[in-house]
C-alpha cells in the first residue's frame, strides 16, 4: 500500500494552469461492482482537438481499494492544461463508492458514489460530487448509466446536473468494443436548452494473469461534440490505463 501511495504521488509532481473541465474530459462511467481485496491505479487522459478549446486536456490519476464486496475507496490527483498553456497539478481529492443492491426483476445493480475534491489553485472552489450509479451485466454486454450532481463549496455555489452512460461488449475474451457519452443537462438556474454533450465510440483490451504483477487494462476512445460543444471544439481524444492487483 504504502508503493502504491508513493506511485500515486510521483505520477501528480510531475506535472508542475488548469484546464476547465468539458463533460467527459479525465472520467470514467462508473460501475457499480466492487471486487474485494484488490488495489488499483488507473490514470485517465482527455484531450479537446480543434476550434478554440484546441489542446485543453485533464489527467486523473486514482489509486483505488475494494475494502469488501460493497465498498470501494479511492485517492485522485487531477491535472490540467488550458489551451495554449502548460500542465499544472489542480487538485487532490478522496471518493467512496458503495453497492447498495439489485433491482429486483430487472437484474439491473444499484449504487452510490461520493467525492471531495480539493482545489489546489485559490481561484478555484472546491467542490463536492455525488453520483447515482446503474448497471446490467447480462452475457457479454456491460450496459452504466451514472447521474450525476456537482456542487461548488463556496464563491457562486453553482450546483450542476450531468451524466455519463457506457455500453460496450465482449468480442473476444480480453476485448470490448462500444460507446459511450457524457453531457450536461442543468445547473441551480435551470434544465434544458442548449448544452455540452460528447458521445462516440470506444474499445478497451485486458492483459490478464500477468506472472507476479495482476492485470493491465488499456482502452482509447473518441467522442464527437453535440449541442454547444460543437462551439468549441471539433472533438475529444480519450485514453486510459489500468493496473489492478491482489496483495
Amino acid at each position: 500500500m504504502k508503493r502504491l501511495v508513493t506511485a500515486l504521488g510521483a505520477v501528480v509532481s510531475l506535472a508542475g494552469g488548469a484546464a476547465s473541465a468539458a463533460p467527459g474530459l479525465g472520467e470514467e462511467v462508473y460501475g457499480v461492482r466492487v471486487e474485494p481485496g484488490v488495489y488499483e491505479v488507473e490514470t485517465r487522459y482527455g484531450r479537446l482537438q480543434g476550434g478554440s478549446d484546441d489542446g485543453r486536456s485533464a489527467v486523473v490519476v486514482e489509486l483505488g481499494h475494494g475494502f469488501s464486496d460493497r465498498f470501494e475507496g479511492s485517492l485522485i490527483g487531477e491535472i490540467g492544461r488550458d489551451p495554449g498553456g502548460s500542465y499544472g497539478f489542480d487538485a487532490v481529492g478522496a471518493e467512496a463508492r458503495y453497492r447498495i443492491g439489485t433491482l429486483p426483476g430487472l437484474g439491473v445493480d444499484v449504487g452510490v458514489y461520493g467525492e471531495y475534491v480539493a482545489s489546489l489553485r485559490g481561484a478555484e472552489p472546491d467542490r463536492v460530487e455525488f453520483k447515482a450509479l446503474f448497471e446490467k451485466r447480462t452475457g457479454p454486454l456491460d450496459a452504466r448509466v451514472n447521474f450525476i450532481i456537482e456542487h461548488e463549496l463556496g464563491g457562486a455555489g453553482i450546483t450542476e446536473y450531468g451524466y455519463a452512460a457506457r455500453a460496450d461488449w465482449a468480442v473476444t475474451d480480453d476485448v470490448r468494443l462500444g460507446a459511450m457519452a457524457f453531457g450536461d443537462v442543468g445547473d441551480n438556474h435551470g434544465f434544458g436548452g442548449r448544452r455540452d454533450h460528447f458521445v462516440g465510440p470506444s474499445a478497451s483490451w485486458e492483459i490478464e494473469h500477468l506472472p507476479g504483477a495482476g492485470e493491465l487494462k488499456f482502452e482509447a476512445g473518441y467522442l464527437f461534440p453535440l449541442g454547444a460543444a460543437r462551439d468549441t471544439t471539433d472533438g475529444q481524444l480519450r485514453f486510459g490505463l489500468e493496473w489492478e492487483r491482489r496483495f
